[in-house]
């Protein structure tokens, strides 16, 4: 089973997946600026037994346009 752990401030989503019950982190992110032109979204992912990171640039104006891109990015096969 695995767990998505959200901390939703003002401007940033930060979150983590989780892989129980081992407790392993597979993934921890920030998207920040949220409604602040120059949107990054810090991703990084354990692959192949190491971390690998990511910057993504969306324009994301509120969190729910925030939350659906966390689920696209969680569910992706190559970077989820």
């Amino acid at each position: 089973m695995k767990i998505l752990v959200i901390n939703s401030g003002i401007y940033s989503i930060k979150y983590k997946l989780i892989d129980m019950p081992v407790l392993k982190v597979m993934v921890k992110n920030l998207i920040k600026r949220m409604g602040i032109s120059g949107e990054q979204i810090k991703h990084n992912y354990f692959r192949y037994d190491r971390w690998e990171r990511r910057s993504l640039y969306f324009y994301i104006a509120y969190h729910r346009v925030g939350l659906e891109r966390v689920n696209a990015i969680v569910l992706d096969p190559d970077i989820g």
